[in-house]
């Protein structure tokens, strides 16, 4: 478990600098709804909860994975398979009994750093130009 943990806190940690030509529109809002579907996936949900939560947001992903035009996208791409990867590690923790704070942290952190890789934020339910604050 302590393995899974460092590697979910290294992964998050990896800074995700902002990509230098814009990206298309249309990848931007399935890399959102990427960040979307983890914001709805709860991690300490039993597997019969998880598992169609975490099924979408796997969805999701392939989905974005499979747009991928260019070596900026594949950063949004990177970032987002973080917060898949952290997400799944943090309800494996929880299935365990053990404290899931510190990888809910860490989750937030790569929920941060997929937000930055687009140069989104979301102010309530709004998707805004610019990083989170």
């Amino acid at each position: 478990m302590t393995l899974l943990l460092a590697s979910i806190l290294l992964l998050a940690q990896s800074p995700t600098q902002p990509h230098k030509i814009p990206l298309r529109n249309t990848f931007v809002v399935a890399a959102e709804s990427v960040i979307d579907d983890a914001d709805r996936t709860n991690v300490k949900a039993d597997d019969t909860h998880f598992d169609p939560q975490m099924q979408q947001l796997k969805s999701a992903q392939s989905n974005l994975d499979h747009m991928v035009a260019e070596d900026g996208e594949r950063e949004v791409v990177d970032a987002t398979s973080n917060l898949v990867f952290a997400i799944s590690a943090c309800h494996i923790q929880s299935k365990s009994g053990a404290s899931t704070a510190q990888c809910e942290a860490i989750v937030s952190r790569a929920r941060i750093g997929a937000m930055q890789a687009i140069d989104k934020h979301k102010s309530a339910e709004t998707w805004l130009d610019g990083p989170p604050a």
